[in-house]
């Protein structure tokens, strides 16, 4: 990089010094026809020009293999990984499950609590809808549901189990405030790389998203491609089909952050929908802050910053 830094200046040099010298070689031997010269300084001029872009690019390809060097090893792990995974989880037909906070406690900077002494149990098959104000810890509530973050005092027992015993990964599922599509059809977003789902498993998930004559309406059918990141279909139809995603691996616990922030109500009408029917077979839990997307909960947790030391009060809201 340091050198990078004199490219322009060396060949700008080297090509100055290169004129000057034909110039005085010129100069010495007299000639009488200046033209073949003249075509030789052009060539020296433009070859420096070359080099100079040559140079950069050998430059820029040598800067960039560390890079794919980094990359080759990162997949070669994934394969590894992936090859290791087991082929199919073992479907226990166990149902939803039971999650219970026990005076929970969470800060990401030591001594400033985002959740403090939190205490709530989330029943098995309920939808139970979480929302507060900006920092009031949604977010966090959710990654711990999710595993993703371990509380620093408490405990989160699953079905009577410490939260790692009680359920595995694969029977969790999120659906983020932005779902991802992959380049394929519809049929492999909803298997998204798990060999396991058939197909009937991905009809009956798109019929519980709420989606399927969606889907069936179009040209391609099930072989549409949604294209990059879902550029194809509408927002709505987009999380509909990332909630079968979720559905088709037969989740206990289903965890949505956000599901119908940027949605039309006609759509954010269709996720309601479908987490209504969702009731008894999944125990669902939405963070939400638009009153319609709590409709079909059961329950309404409100998390409100109290204080100074940023301890959240919890008030359950009677949805009737």
């Amino acid at each position: 990089r340091f050198m990078s830094r004199f490219n322009t200046s060396i060949f700008k040099t080297a090509g100055l010094g290169l004129v000057l010298t034909l110039l005085a070689i010129v100069t010495a031997a007299d000639p009488d026809d200046l033209a073949p010269l003249a075509a030789v300084a052009l060539v020296l001029t433009r070859a420096v020009s070359y080099g100079q872009a040559v140079q950069r690019g050998w430059h820029s390809t040598v800067e960039a293999s560390a890079w794919i060097d980094r990359l080759e090893s990162d997949l070669g792990q994934l394969d590894v990984a992936r090859n290791d995974v087991v082929s199919e989880p073992t479907r226990t037909g166990r149902g939803p499950v039971t999650v219970r906070f026990d005076d929970v406690c969470f800060a990401y900077v030591p001594g400033v609590d985002v959740l403090s002494g939190f205490s709530h149990t989330f029943a098995a098959g309920t939808c139970t809808g979480v929302i507060g104000p900006s920092g009031a810890g949604k977010s966090t509530l959710a990654e711990l549901l999710l595993g993703l973050r371990r509380p620093d005092t408490g405990a989160i027992v699953v079905d009577e189990c410490p939260r790692h015993r009680g359920i595995g990964s694969h029977e969790i599922a999120y659906v983020p405030q932005e779902p991802v599509l992959i380049r394929g059809s519809i049929v492999d977003n909803v298997i998204f790389h798990r060999p396991w789902i058939t197909h009937d498993d991905v009809i009956d998930a798109l019929r519980a998203a709420q989606v399927l004559d969606d889907v069936e309406a179009w040209p391609d059918g099930l072989a549409t491609d949604p294209g990059t990141l879902g550029g194809r279909i509408s927002g709505g139809q987009k999380q509909r089909i990332a909630i079968a995603r979720a559905l088709a691996g037969s989740p206990r616990l289903l965890v949505l952050d956000e599901p119908t922030s940027a949605l039309d109500p006609r759509s954010e009408a269709g996720i309601a929908a479908t987490l209504a029917g969702l009731s008894g077979r999944v125990t669902v839990v939405v963070v939400a802050h638009r009153p319609d997307t709590l409709s079909p909960c059961d329950e309404v947790l409100e998390l409100d910053p109290a204080g100074d030391d940023a301890v959240v009060d919890v008030d359950v809201i009677d949805v009737e």
